[in-house]
């Protein structure tokens, strides 16, 4: 699935991003939420649907060519506000990850821009599988 329709179909609002991994060597940024619902419906809404929430899954950018942050130690540890998807180069996405960081010395929006090949989920429970 083309990942402009795919994000259309992932809610994450009043959720949070528990922890982040950036594995350069495997190519892959990795968000964990707290929980990720499913659009399902023809008006493109949420409408509460949860037959299909993935409770601590993970939201995985693959084939990633590079993460820019432009704020120096934010790290995504709070809100998920969206995921805007650019087309970047040839087979490249750019995904635009507006959120919040929040620690001890306070609260910080910004932006985690994502450039890679590939996006899709994974539930715990199924680790091995790619759900897209």
């Amino acid at each position: 699935m083309d990942a402009k329709k795919f994000i259309e179909t992932v809610y994450l609002g009043d959720r949070y991003c528990m922890e982040t991994e950036y594995n350069q060597e495997k190519q892959l940024y990795s968000m964990k939420m707290n929980s990720i619902s499913r659009v399902r419906s023809k008006d493109g809404n949420w409408n509460y649907y949860t037959d299909e929430d993935i409770e601590e899954g993970w939201i995985v950018f693959g084939g990633v060519m590079d993460v820019i942050i432009e704020i120096e130690n934010f790290q995504l540890n709070d809100e998920i506000y969206n995921i805007d998807v650019g087309n970047y180069d040839n087979d490249y996405y750019k995904f635009f990850v507006n959120g919040s960081c929040a620690d001890d010395k306070g609260y910080i929006e910004g932006t985690v821009e994502i450039i890679a090949k590939d996006i899709y989920l994974i539930d715990p429970k199924k680790p091995q599988q790619k759900i897209r």
